[in-house]
């Protein structure tokens, strides 16, 4: 959008610059974000000692050691 502006020249370099530095900026929050809900859900599970289940692993294969199915798309 800015830059379009620029192009018409009616902004500057420094408010590209601006703009793409708050995007950087909004990117770098969202992936902060999506880590701490992972981390936050993983917790979770693990509280209420759902962390095989929620991986696709059953206890019995656990105790033995050896996982037979793959876990699950998150």
């Amino acid at each position: 959008m800015e830059e379009a502006r620029l192009e018409a020249g009616i902004s500057t370099p420094f408010f590209v610059l601006q703009y793409q530095s708050y995007l950087a900026q909004a990117r770098s929050t969202e992936v902060v974000a999506k880590g701490n809900y992972f981390k936050a859900h993983a917790a979770l599970d693990r509280v209420l000692g759902a962390s095989l289940e929620a991986n696709g692993i059953s206890f019995e294969d656990a105790v033995k050691g050896h996982v037979t199915t793959s876990a699950p798309a998150k």
